[in-house]
């Protein structure tokens, strides 16, 4: 009997870790991507370093990715594009337009194995251009993949979203107080001449007591903080468990028959 438990737990054990190794890995989904995906700039002139990500299935190692990106000119600018260092040895090209918003990116791994997995292509520079309070939407308005078997794919594409907020006023902004004279001449009416007699009190001169101008008080324009940069979720393909189902079932239909057939005897 005892030998009949051994041989049980055995079995357990052993189509356990058949079913675990027969699971695939959850695949990688062709993306194009940013990081971070939206985020705010704090005001006219300032900059903000945005990734750009690339991810690509296993089953379809990429040699090449050509994107195009849109943005809004009248309130951001793209002032630099850096390649990552993982497509060294191959090429990039990147040509934009402030007047059109736009940039055309392409990468290559020249004589370098394909690549897979979550890929960095390289780092955008965003720049705000406008005084007033914008958005803009960094849009993929195309993206492709080139497979080593010289095959093209069809990434899904998450735009982002990014805002400037607008330049904030000075203390020197407040207007000076006019030294008014009203433009006309002062006219000095004579003293009259008194008669003989006695010397009146003099009539104290009161002077006024200026009043301290109120400097206007600046209202600081509220900055949204970013948005925390969030990865796409990989899309998890349910692995079938078929296979090592069936090796479940026929070792556990194993255990009972040796133990039904031990008991009879």
């Amino acid at each position: 009997m005892k030998n009949d438990k051994i041989i049980l737990v055995s079995i357990i054990v052993w189509s356990v870790m058949a079913v675990v190794l027969a699971t695939p890995a959850a695949a990688t989904q062709n993306t194009l991507y940013f990081i971070p995906d939206s985020g705010s700039l704090p005001g006219y002139c300032e900059s903000i370093d945005i990734a750009l990500m690339a991810d690509i299935n296993e089953a379809n190692p990429v040699i090449a990715t050509s994107v195009n990106i849109t943005f809004d000119p009248n309130g951001v600018e793209i002032t630099n594009w850096t390649l990552d260092g993982g497509w060294n040895s191959g090429m990039a090209s990147s040509a934009w337009s402030i007047p059109l918003g736009f940039i055309t990116i392409s990468t290559s791994v020249g004589s370098n194995p394909a690549v897979t997995g979550s890929v960095p292509m390289g780092t955008l520079t965003l720049h705000c251009n406008s005084t007033e309070d914008c958005e803009t939407c960094l849009k993929f308005s195309s993206g492709e993949y080139t497979t080593k078997e010289i095959e093209t794919l069809d990434p899904a594409l998450n735009d982002g979203m990014f805002s400037c907020a607008s330049l904030s006023a000075s203390g020197d902004d407040g207007g000076q107080g006019g030294e008014g004279d009203g433009g006309g001449e002062i006219t000095t009416t004579p003293s009259p001449t008194h008669s003989p007699g006695p010397t009146p009190s003099p009539i104290p001169d009161t002077t006024p007591t200026p009043t301290p101008a109120v400097s206007p008080t600046v209202t600081p324009v509220a900055t949204s903080n970013p948005t925390p940069a969030s990865s796409p979720e990989e899309m998890r393909t349910p692995a079938s468990p078929g296979f090592g189902l069936t090796i479940l079932v026929g070792m556990l239909v194993a255990a009972v028959y040796l133990i039904r057939k031990r008991g009879g005897r």
